[in-house]
């Protein structure tokens, strides 16, 4: 009797799992289902989790001499690769490698296994007066091993810089075993810095099961203000000027109607802008904002403080990384960001993202055409990035799919034309060709090529799907 070829394929895949039992045991073998939509695929992958080092090394050497691709995860809350029609890849997840190592808070330094969620380190952190100054737009339940890995960032990346400058050194298991780059302390000068490797790599190179990471004192006086723009011309002009004072900036972001609705906020476009400077400083900010402000036609809708001021970016993050969606980033010069956001908000495909009026006053004019109440779009005035996240549901229709792959593919092309570059944060398990086929992959560069030969010659991990430049 003839066995099609899904057939065959689901045999094997029930033969390598009653390998996986034999070697690891019965109860560590588990299921990672990936959730498709009921016009694309779903996928259940096996799924092994090490308690240590020793056991990620030995599912490491088992899959390469049985020629298993493995696809490093934390929790799995962000970016899931694009994996080749009929690849079967043996999910190893770090969420059993959790808890400080070490932590000296004389030393502002710590110790993590790469399977800690971020909102544990944050307590342990907290408790004697110190954080880590990173803010990434994911779940509550996300890890430090996959903020890593997807090099994930937030608002505050504008005055504390990105996660890069706070990873000081890390663990991981490679093709050839485990390694160490970097060290526990922060001038550590000597040989080449792997640890950058490693930090949004997406877990090609290997799985990190620990980091060293460096601490701050929690803000003396965080600060918050929220502006109205009546349109995008006197925010450009606004946000240039901001951008040349002194004034010390913790964050600053344009959001759209929709994500400031989420927020609790007016549904407007909002301008926020964020101090963590001593009181008196934070105070002279605040003044200058507010005299630059009325300069330029913005209105001031609110102002908070301490704990208030936390609790609305936490709303911010909440909204656009803790719902379900399809989220990108570009990355362009600071400039581009109002016309950017403008851009994806009002859907318009086609021509440069550019700052003159003549762009921007086009767009605004076609805001009411269609409803954009389930797109969150936020700018960083001073990062010269944008975010868009889609809120899809269980079923999109192919004519709205077409449209938001196109939107996307619009602002792409508009700012890779000015060195602009795009990122993937999260994307459906379903709708991952289909993004790479509208943005294309850089994955293929000789500089990707090159480490990923060094660092993983047998490719024993998935590889990662860059896009957009990256």
């Amino acid at each position: 009797m003839a066995v099609d070829q899904s057939g065959k394929q689901a045999a094997t895949v029930d033969a390598r799992r009653e390998e996986l039992r034999t070697a690891f045991g019965r109860d560590a073998v588990m299921v990672r289902a990936f959730a498709g939509t009921p016009d694309g695929p779903s996928a259940d992958l096996d799924e092994l989790r090490p308690r240590d080092e020793r056991e990620a090394a030995e599912i490491v050497r088992w899959a390469a001499d049985r020629g298993v691709q493995l696809l490093p995860l934390g929790a799995g809350t962000q970016w899931i690769p694009s994996l080749q029609e009929g690849a079967e890849p043996l999910v190893v997840s770090a969420t059993a490698l959790s808890g400080v190592v070490e932590y000296d808070p004389g030393d502002l330094v710590m110790v993590v296994r790469s399977g800690t969620p971020l909102a544990e380190i944050e307590r342990v952190a907290g408790e004697h007066g110190q954080w880590l100054p990173v803010d990434p737009l994911v779940s509550e339940r996300a890890t430090l091993g996959g903020v890593i890995g997807t090099a994930a960032a937030g608002p505050h990346r504008l005055g504390y810089g990105p996660l890069r400058d706070w990873v000081i050194g890390l663990r991981a298991v490679t093709a050839d075993g485990p390694i160490r780059a970097g060290g526990k302390v922060v001038k550590n000068v000597a040989g080449y810095d792997v640890t950058k490797l490693f930090i949004g790599s997406q877990g090609s190179l290997g799985l990190v099961t620990e980091a060293a990471i460096k601490l701050r004192p929690l803000p003396p006086e965080r600060r918050l203000l929220a502006f109205k723009a009546p349109d995008v011309e006197p925010l450009q002009s606004f946000a240039r000027e901001l951008m040349d004072r002194s004034w010390s900036l913790s964050a600053a972001e344009w959001i759209n109607p929709a994500l400031a609705e989420a927020c609790g906020l007016p549904k407007e476009w909002i301008a926020l802008l964020g101090t963590d400077e001593l009181p008196k400083a934070a105070q002279g900010a605040v003044e200058g904002w507010r005299r630059l402000a009325r300069e330029h036609g913005l209105e001031e809708i609110g102002a908070w403080a301490g704990r208030d001021a936390d609790d609305l970016w936490s709303r911010y993050g909440n909204a656009l990384g803790g719902t379900p969606a399809l989220r990108l980033r570009w990355v362009m010069w600071p400039s581009q960001v109002p016309g950017t956001a403008l851009h994806l908000h009002a859907g318009r495909a086609g021509g440069k993202v550019k700052d003159g009026p003549g762009t921007a006053g086009e767009l605004a004019s076609s805001l009411r055409e269609e409803s954009t109440d389930r797109l969150f779009v936020s700018g960083g005035l001073g990062t010269g990035e944008v975010r868009a996240a889609w809120i899809l549901g269980d079923a999109v229709p192919e004519e709205a799919g077409h449209h938001i792959l196109a939107r996307i593919a619009a602002v792409t092309e508009a700012v890779r034309s000015d060195m602009g570059r795009v990122r993937v944060e999260r994307v459906p398990f379903a709708w991952r060709k289909s993004l790479l086929g509208t943005l294309g992959s850089a994955a293929e560069s000789p500089l990707s090529r090159r480490v990923k030969e060094v660092l993983d010659p047998g490719n024993v991990f998935v590889s990662a799907d860059f896009v957009g430049g990256v």
